[in-house]
């Protein structure tokens, strides 16, 4: 991940890593988000059981670690930036979405999702935090794009414009102010979401040496300096 005014973080991430597995075991699936222009990293689980670890990269570049997660996780949430701190969303079974308040160092539930959602990305864009494809129950994969407007923090999630294709795992990111997901299987799909919020639109395939395997996971996509980058 790419983390706000420092994109030199390749070298430092290896020691990162090897402090929290030192501490805490070896995590699988752990998230990143940045947050106030720091590197969170979130969660994981070992042995398919969600843990309630968080860190933060101070700007010294130690770690430290914030307050547990006081909510019960399940593996495959998503968690992205908002302001003031980050959000937690979703997971195997559930609905939750939780945020950690950065300068109270605390974390607060907000309304739960409309239904459980997994394997799907989250972003915040315009005080609006939308969660975009994965899967929900009694579906594999699904189109549905859910956001709930910040400001309002009890206000119930909207429906918001579905995807022109079911995505698991998708890639979320803001280029300039426009969200781009990413649809990380063999049809590398890029998608932009209009101006006016209602529309998804459909971008050149991304090239990569994949051919028809389906990779998802198996790369990591952020935003930095008005590009959209696209590793591994």
């Amino acid at each position: 991940h790419i983390s706000g005014r420092n994109i030199s973080v390749f070298k430092m991430l290896t020691n990162v890593m090897q402090r929290i597995s030192s501490s805490s075991g070896a995590f699988l699936a752990l998230t990143a988000s940045s947050a106030e222009q720091s590197l969170v990293i979130v969660g994981g689980h070992v042995d398919n059981v969600a843990q309630r670890k968080c860190w933060r990269l101070d700007d010294s570049q130690q770690l430290v670690e914030l307050a547990d997660i006081p909510y019960e996780l399940e593996p495959w949430h998503s968690v992205c930036e908002c302001s003031g701190g980050f959000v937690l969303t979703g997971g195997k079974e559930s609905a939750l979405c939780v945020r950690f308040e950065s300068r109270e160092r605390r974390w607060s539930k907000l309304r739960d999702m409309r239904e459980a959602r997994r394997c799907h990305g989250s972003v915040f864009v315009g005080e609006k935090l939308y969660v975009v494809g994965g899967a929900v129950p009694g579906r594999r994969t699904t189109v549905s794009v859910d956001y709930q407007n910040m400001c309002l923090e009890q206000e119930e999630w909207q429906p918001g414009p579905d995807l022109p294709l079911a995505v698991i795992a998708p890639k979320v990111s803001i280029v300039g102010g426009v969200v781009f997901t990413l649809d990380c299987s063999y049809r590398r799909r890029l998608l932009k979401l209009d101006e006016s919020g209602g529309r998804w639109m459909e971008r050149e395939k991304w090239p990569n040496d994949h051919h028809d395997e389906i990779i998802f996971d198996d790369v990591s996509v952020c935003a930095g300096q008005g590009e959209l980058w696209v590793v591994g």
